[in-house]
């Protein structure tokens, strides 16, 4: 385990921010014989280190209110920050903390208490219509007969959330919005499971967040555990198999065949209105975002640590794209952090 011994003492993973895009997909999952838990076990032994390198953690996911048991990816990390940081109060050293990326809507339902007392482990960085460049914003509360341009708005602040936490960015601090705060990228990404179904944007949320890694500015070390699944399954086999233009998966016409949810605006509504409606500028449709994906796994089949840029071999990747055992996988993470601080010393 000396690559963990690398990563802990490296000081520059101390001033970097990992994210991690993390989902469980009950109806891929469950079927292969993949839980919410195995997700868990592969995340809390990845943010560990990562953590103890004094690296800060970036994650778009629920706070509050909580989604079904076992799928809050967000208090499990919050839960592993305050008890790393109880176990150093004495010592005087540090951990790092959690930037939790929420978009408009989602962070309407975060209560100032909750926020609050996450205070010492975690800071919300919301992001707005306004942020997102929407010209006609709508209402923080609903009413009868919004539901598609919600669900729509709600796909450009998932999309901009997304751009902010590959590029970065500033955001108003309360009471004081002449002195915005600024929110760094991300540095590196690790990526398991992730909803193909019923996700909320213009693709599912681990494909977007992927392709804006890798169009972002400089280079972000990618890792992907293919093995759980998911829409990181779905990467993994195009990256060791190719053939990505065959695959339905990587096309919107794919989730549209999904019949529509009459109660509950969705994906399909949103093709459908999307050439009539307003948008922000440099928004990119569906039919967009998944040939800019289709063309980046195209020039990479079956090469991908070109791809991943993340310090490991094609036969490291390799293995961390098939592999379902957490320790393996947190392993072939580590080696990567450290091949990487490596290059740079």
């Amino acid at each position: 385990m000396n690559s963990v011994r690398s990563v802990r003492n490296s000081k520059t993973l101390g001033q970097q921010v990992v994210a991690f895009s993390i989902s469980y997909d009950q109806a891929d999952g469950g079927p292969r014989g993949i839980g919410a838990e195995h997700l868990r076990e592969a995340l809390l032994q990845m943010a560990r280190p990562i953590l103890r390198a004094q690296a800060a953690i970036a994650y778009a996911g629920y706070l509050d209110p909580i989604p079904p048991p076992g799928c809050n990816f967000t208090l499990e990390l919050l839960n592993l920050i305050r008890e790393e940081q109880q176990e150093r109060s004495t010592s005087g050293s540090t951990v790092g903390g959690l930037y939790n990326h929420q978009a408009w809507p989602l962070y309407l339902n975060l209560s100032r208490e909750k926020e609050a007392e996450w205070i010492t482990c975690c800071h919300i960085v919301r992001i707005t219509q306004k942020m997102a460049g929407i010209a006609d914003p709508l209402p923080d509360h609903p009413s009868e007969g919004d539901e598609i341009r919600r669900f729509i708005h709600r796909a450009f602040c998932l999309s901009a959330m997304r751009r902010f936490m590959a590029t970065g960015c500033q955001v108003e601090i309360e009471g004081a919005p002449t002195t915005p705060r600024v929110i760094p990228p991300a540095s590196a990404r690790i990526v398991l499971g992730g909803k193909l179904t019923g996700f909320a944007g213009i693709m599912p949320g681990i494909l977007e967040e992927i392709l804006c890694a890798r169009e972002a500015p400089g280079p972000c070390p990618i890792f992907i555990l293919g093995g759980f699944g998911g829409a990181a399954g779905t990467i993994a086999r195009a990256l060791l198999e190719g053939g990505v233009d065959r695959d339905p998966r990587f096309k919107p016409e794919h989730y549209a065949t999904a019949p529509a949810n009459e109660k509950k605006a969705g994906f399909t509504d949103l093709l459908s209105h999307w050439d009539s409606i307003e948008k922000p500028a440099g928004s990119r449709s569906p039919a967009e975002g998944f040939a800019a994906l289709r063309a980046l796994l195209g020039r990479f089949g079956k090469m991908p640590a070109d791809f991943l840029q993340n310090g490991l071999t094609d036969d490291d990747n390799r293995r961390l794209l098939t592999t379902v055992d957490p320790t393996e996988a947190v392993r072939l993470v580590l080696r990567g952090f450290s091949n990487l601080t490596e290059e740079k010393e």
